[in-house]
């Protein structure tokens, strides 16, 4: 479902819960899934030249991703390696490590490296 204009949910809420898929296995991620219509607003469309009301998406459901399908095969021996490049010491170290985590569970297969300012590079 495109919405043109108004304040309605991108999608339908069937085509949410597809996209939800089923449950992994891991506690914490099947519990954000189920409670995701509760926990999360769903994407509107605000004006008429929105992203979301100007193209039509495919999207993907979970279950593909996990797949590795091939939207998401760009990892080669070549290209699989994320720098986070901290620009000066504002950044607490415990963020840095929380970044990193996050980038390792939504890249898998990549290496993540956080470089610190004034860090040699190889």
């Amino acid at each position: 479902m495109v919405c043109k204009s108004g304040n309605e949910p991108y999608c339908a809420f069937k085509k949410r819960l597809e996209a939800v898929g089923k449950p992994i296995g891991d506690r914490v991620v099947d519990k954000l899934a189920a409670e995701a219509e509760s926990r999360y607003t769903p994407k509107v469309v605000k004006y008429k030249d929105d992203w979301l009301a100007c193209r039509n998406e495919k999207g993907q459901a979970y279950d593909l991703y996990k797949q590795g399908s091939p939207d998401i095969n760009w990892v080669s021996h070549k290209f699989k390696t994320i720098v986070l490049l901290m620009l000066d010491e504002s950044v607490p170290t415990e963020m840095q490590l929380a970044l990193k985590a996050y980038c390792e569970a939504f890249f898998m297969g990549c290496d993540v490296k956080v470089k610190r300012p004034g860090e040699m590079w190889q």
